[in-house]
C-alpha cells in the first residue's frame, strides 16, 4: 500500500456577527487578515491537529511540534 501525507487547512473567521471559512490565510481579506494575525499571536493562540500515531510521533521529530504529550 502506499503511503504519504495528507495536509488540509482551514482558516474559520468569526467577526461582525458573522462565521466565514476561506482555504488558506492568503484568501482572507486583507482588513479581516491583520486582525486574525493579531488574534493568532495572543497567548490563547493555538493547534488544532488530527494524526494517527506515526503522525503524532513524526510531528513531535520534527522540532517544530505543539504537542505537549
Amino acid at each position: 500500500m502506499k503511503q504519504g501525507r495528507f495536509r488540509s487547512t482551514l482558516v474559520l473567521v468569526a467577526s461582525g456577527g458573522r462565521l466565514t471559512s476561506f482555504d488558506r490565510v492568503k484568501d482572507v481579506p486583507q482588513p479581516l487578515r491583520k486582525k486574525l494575525e493579531r488574534a493568532t499571536q495572543g497567548p490563547l493562540a493555538g493547534y488544532i491537529i488530527i494524526a494517527d500515531r506515526k503522525g503524532k510521533e513524526r510531528i513531535r521529530k520534527s522540532g517544530d511540534s505543539p504537542i505537549s504529550s
